[in-house]
């Protein structure tokens, strides 16, 4: 190979990663980062990039729900905005490994949000892919293991949170 054909494919070679760097780089004004549920980097997660935390207070227990799916911005004040985007299981594979607490259709169940949503809804999962509806308020009435989805939204983004409680 000639000297000229060599410095061509050099030359070609570069171009091409060049347009891939350059195709690689993130829009400045918006940044995506797509992270793995429930899990942080070497130095922590930052807490301005998941939503806020979630107690539940079922009679006198309290439950510690699982963070599920969410999607958070935060305004970077320079005109740019940080959005997390987190995918995760469906609420009965999160809640697999939980102990459910005990219920029953008396009992008082209240959710603290660390910070209170502009709206939040209930869901009841039947099976890894079916829910019975959404609703304001949590139904007790039933038998067994059931199994709870609460989808949150704030101004920043939205939230889910999954737990399960043992019917009696």
């Amino acid at each position: 190979m000639t000297l000229r054909k060599r410095l061509a494919l050099i030359g070609l070679t570069c171009s091409m990663l060049l347009t891939l760097a350059a195709c690689a780089v993130t829009n400045e004004s918006d940044e995506t980062v797509e992270t793995e549920p429930n899990q942080t980097d070497d130095a922590g997660e930052d807490p301005d990039l998941s939503p806020p935390g979630l107690t539940i207070q079922v009679g006198e227990e309290t439950v510690r729900p699982v963070l599920g799916i969410y999607r958070w911005s935060i305004d970077n004040e320079d005109g740019t905005t940080t959005t997390t985007v987190v995918d995760a299981a469906a609420p009965p594979e999160l809640v697999r490994t939980m102990d459910p607490v005990e219920a029953t259709s008396d009992m008082s169940v209240t959710f603290d949000f660390e910070e209170e949503p502009d709206d939040y809804s209930i869901r009841i999962w039947e099976n890894e892919s079916t829910t019975t509806g959404s609703s304001s308020d949590i139904d007790l009435s039933g038998q067994g293991e059931v199994v709870y989805e609460v989808q949150a939204e704030w101004e920043q983004g939205e939230a889910s949170y999954a737990f399960s409680l043992i019917l009696e």
